[in-house]
């Protein structure tokens, strides 16, 4: 990716509260700017923290999906605007669904790498952000880029 360009397709931001029971005892706060502060001692690794997603049933779940549509076949990659406590704390992982909302495949994104590429079959994906044994975490959004070679 040195040699890469990056294209800032979209810049995600919070979005509405996870209701994950692991969640339970999280102090939650929201800031002004958009940003969130998060806080929980006893959160579990591999928790799901938050979730995005590109496609949306709006009659059941009354909002619009959080990411934009990709294009199969290329390469994108996540710029986070977050920090944890203990660094390196958290990761994200893509999950890739076909036509049908059956799972194609799921790549794990770990810092300072969070580059993925879209499946030619993929229909729409989902990002989740994720603990791996993070008591803190202040997240602001993160950016999705396209990575043009060249």
């Amino acid at each position: 990716m040195s040699n890469a360009k990056l294209q800032r397709l979209a810049t995600i931001q919070w979005g509405l509260v996870n209701s994950a029971p692991g969640l339970f005892g999280t102090h939650l706060t929201y800031h002004p700017n958009g940003s969130v502060n998060l806080v929980n001692p006893l959160m579990p690794s591999a928790l799901i923290i938050q979730r995005w997603g590109s496609s949306a049933n709006y009659q059941s779940e009354r909002q619009t999906p959080a990411l934009p549509l990709l294009h199969g076949g290329r390469t994108y990659c996540l710029k986070p605007d977050m920090t944890t406590s203990p660094d390196n704390t958290a990761f994200f992982t893509v999950q890739f669904r076909d036509r049908f909302d059956d799972l194609i495949s799921e790549q794990f994104l770990y810092p300072p790498e969070f580059q993925f590429t879209l499946p030619a079959e993929g229909q729409n994906y989902s990002i989740a952000l994720m603990s791996a044994g993070c008591d803190e975490i202040t997240f602001s959004s993160f950016d999705l880029c396209e990575v043009n070679d060249g």
